[in-house]
């Protein structure tokens, strides 16, 4: 297994150690008892968004110091404020993320690798802007080994499980994941790449930053688009089965992708920003790649979402508001208690879940869409999204609301984060 990562450029520096807890010299603090302030600040905001289950951590300027929030269960929330030097914090965070201390022009991106509890865990950190300083906005990419994911856990429909297992034993299409930000895309991909057979096949990864270690994968990291078009070029080229690309944006990665699925052989997996199965299907047109590539290449459209879990003590007492006729006040008219999966979570005083309505962890509500010769039909007459959708739903498709409406019936999810975070029909 060859795992490759792609070190940032730091001019006129040497490369400097990741590991949070590290004390790195650098030429703006020479102050050793600040350095390990800082350091110990960090080490305790980065051990905390792993405990309380964070899937980003910003840590930005405040009037007062400096702010780290987290992002837990789709909610933003502060964990600490802390009068300290802003500018500090920050070159102590470029350090650890191995980024240069003099910002560059453009985009930056980096990876602290942070020790806890025996396990090694991945922070993607990217540098921001603004007119009160530098704020950092840290993604928790997981721990690096990665061979617990397994699609079976994920929370799919069983015929949904079955499509995207029977798309993963071809030996040639494209299969799209598609969703917002956040919709776990990335742990289905990985999911997907640990139920193929690597010993008999061979497969490669190109992307941004690898997530986690793959057993038996070739793991390779493109800084850019451009290099990502290359390194997509020369697998084509290559024996390689199956290729995972993640971010599939832009006319050339996209028809890339759709030629090593059609043209070359291979079983091609991607991540793709879209709201819906019908739009991720719809961008390929969108982008003026021709029908006929579009329809010969893809197998498989996966939309999804990550919902979070109703607080089951909070679920307890929200069906506790309607009271017993007995116990109506008399000469009153009685309350009519609203159907049960219309009714909200009532977190104020609850300590299972600190008052915030939901337990730890989210549901994966998604729609899956098998490519068809009626789905080259529907291209070649340039059909709309609404057409497209509607068509798949009568051939059977689960749509992403009616999926979530069902959980939200059976009180594992809010009725406020279907209408939220699923697309009408």
């Amino acid at each position: 297994m060859e795992h490759i990562r792609r070190e940032p450029k730091a001019p006129s520096q040497s490369p400097a150690p990741r590991q949070l807890g590290f004390t790195v010299p650098d030429r703006i603090n020479h102050n050793p008892e600040v350095e390990i302030n800082e350091v110990a600040f960090l080490n305790r905001a980065l051990k905390e968004a792993i405990t309380q289950g964070a899937t980003y951590v910003h840590i930005e300027p405040a009037d007062d110091g400096v702010a780290v929030r987290f992002r837990i269960n789709g909610e933003y929330q502060e964990f600490v404020r802390e009068a300290r030097d802003v500018a500090a914090v920050m070159t102590r965070l470029r350090v650890l993320a191995g980024l240069p201390v003099v910002a560059p022009f453009g985009q930056e991106w980096g990876v602290i690798e942070f020790q806890s509890e025996g396990k090694t865990h991945l922070f993607g950190t990217q540098m921001l802007s603004s007119v009160s300083g530098e704020k950092a906005v840290l993604q928790v990419l997981r721990e690096t080994h990665m061979d617990s994911r397994r699609l079976n856990d994920l929370g799919m429909l069983d015929g949904q499980l079955a499509t995207l297992k029977s798309a993963l034993e071809q030996r040639s299409g494209l299969i799209v994941l598609c969703g917002p930000p956040g919709s776990g895309l990335e742990t289905t991909a990985y999911a997907s790449l640990l139920r193929i057979d690597r010993q008999a096949r061979s497969v490669a990864t190109i992307e941004l930053v690898a997530r986690g270690h793959v057993p038996g994968v070739h793991q390779m990291e493109a800084g850019d688009v451009d290099e990502k078009n290359a390194m997509l070029r020369a697998v084509m080229r290559t024996d390689t089965d199956v290729v995972y690309v993640r971010d599939l944006t832009g006319v050339e990665s996209a028809a890339l992708a759709l030629s090593a699925a059609s043209e070359h052989n291979k079983l091609v997996i991607a991540t793709l920003y879209s709201s819906c199965a019908a739009a991720g299907l719809m961008h390929f047109v969108k982008l003026g790649i021709e029908p006929w590539l579009v329809g010969t290449g893809i197998a498989l459209i996966q939309a999804q979402r990550l919902l979070p879990r109703l607080c089951p003590e909070c679920r307890k007492n929200a069906l506790d508001l309607g009271a017993p006729p007995d116990e109506q006040p008399a000469g009153k008219k009685k309350k009519k208690r609203p159907p049960e999966h219309l009714m909200s979570p009532r977190a104020s005083e609850c300590d299972k879940c600190d008052g915030l309505g939901y337990t730890d962890g989210k549901i994966l509500v998604c729609e899956s869409m098998p490519f068809s010769g009626h789905m080259q039909q529907w291209l070649i007459e340039k059909a709309s999204e609404s057409e497209v959708q509607a068509a798949a739903v009568q051939q059977g498709m689960t749509t992403l609301r009616s999926m979530a409406l069902s959980l939200a019936r059976e009180g594992v999810i809010s009725i406020d984060e279907v209408y939220l975070h699923t697309p009408p029909e």
